[in-house]
């Protein structure tokens, strides 16, 4: 039996991860048409993956794993198609279906584009937005991974997040040649948190003071203008990077409708199946993915939903119901045991060789 490997909790894979969403949905569009049994196993444990990230596809009959989105098309596409798959059952478009090598070209450079571009607002949206990231996705992890993983995987996320958004251009701090701030600092300058105060009540040198006077605090009034000129320089980057957001969506969103408008010269619709008026391809599933991460009903800052609610409605609305209509089966799903749950104890045994995933 296959066993997907995904972010999660129980039934619901989290969109901490759209190559896991896309994944799921490639695996409940081509194998539950044609009977063949498969698990979706949200465990949460990146060990198993041999890239150390999901998902990660795992072939119990031969052991072998397929780890990320373009391994686990290419192996579904080479094992699960043949002459003898009846094409009308599934609701997938494979690749060696593809009338051209032009689009074939097409389908594996929009995957590129999705994977080294939407993948970047996506990390923005969940870690970088300090409203998701705080009320949203920082709790996820909670509900995902004991202690003490449950600290310290957001906060890795976060910083990796910190760091490539930068490709974007969606970083908090200018980044140039010539950068003085990192010092000793590898990660850079570290974000002060926004509880911080400036005069730490706590701090013995300050009651004691010296007889110079060179401690001497600012006052409490003086320490309140600086916090809120502070935050209020946050909230206009946060701002500025929010818009910037927007735009490189659009401009993507915009070539997926380009490319349709070329295939499907014949079509009167705004937008909708791009090699095919009947299935999706590989590209167009991962597509589908993250445009339903990026607007997700729970975020609680859903400032891309209602923009592209009120510019690419129509686009919105054909993505969303697409989602709907492919919603997989509860059976489909169980909870990890034994050596699959990312546990302090498993941990440590792995660490130390007792356990080989």
């Amino acid at each position: 039996m296959l066993q997907l490997h995904v972010w999660g909790k129980d039934n619901e894979i989290s969109i901490i991860s759209p190559s896991c969403i896309a994944s799921a949905y490639l695996l409940n569009q081509v194998l539950t048409p044609q009977n063949i049994e498969f698990e979706i196993i949200p465990s949460n444990n990146t060990n198993l993956s041999d890239i150390n990230q999901l998902p990660v596809l795992i072939d119990n009959e031969t052991k072998e794993k397929y780890n990320g989105y373009n391994e686990i098309i290419r192996f579904i596409e080479s094992k699960y198609f043949s002459t003898s798959t009846k094409l009308s059952l599934v609701s997938y478009l494979p690749s060696d279906s593809l009338k051209t090598t032009k689009e074939k070209l097409i389908n594996k450079g929009l995957i590129n584009l999705l994977i080294n571009k939407f993948e970047y607002i996506n990390q923005y949206n969940l870690y970088l937005n300090n409203k998701n990231y705080e009320n949203y996705t920082r709790k996820l992890f909670s509900s995902y991974l004991p202690f003490p993983m449950m600290y310290n995987q957001p906060s890795k996320y976060y910083a990796q997040a910190q760091e490539q958004v930068k490709i974007l251009g969606l970083s908090k701090q200018k980044v140039s040649f010539f950068d003085f701030t990192t010092g000793n600092n590898e990660q850079g300058s570290i974000d002060v948190a926004p509880t911080e105060l400036i005069n730490d009540e706590d701090d013995e040198d300050d009651e004691e003071g010296d007889e110079d006077g060179a401690n001497v605090a600012i006052s409490s009034l003086h320490e309140r203008q600086l916090l809120k000129k502070s935050k209020s320089k946050q909230v206009l980057k946060e701002s500025r990077n929010s818009m910037k957001c927007l735009i490189l969506i659009t401009q993507y969103i915009e070539r997926f409708k380009t490319i349709f408008q070329h295939q499907q010269r014949d079509s009167d619709e705004e937008f909708g199946f791009i090699f095919n008026n009947q299935n999706p391809s590989s590209s167009e599933i991962l597509f589908y993915a993250y445009i339903f991460c990026l607007t997700y009903e729970k975020l609680p800052d859903r400032f891309i939903f209602n923009y592209l609610k009120l510019k690419q409605d129509y686009t919105l609305k054909f993505i969303t119901e697409i989602m709907n209509k492919n919603q997989i089966s509860k059976n489909k799903f169980r909870n990890p045991i034994g050596n699959e749950i990312p546990s302090l104890t498993n941990e440590v045994k792995y660490w130390i060789g007792s356990i080989e995933y």
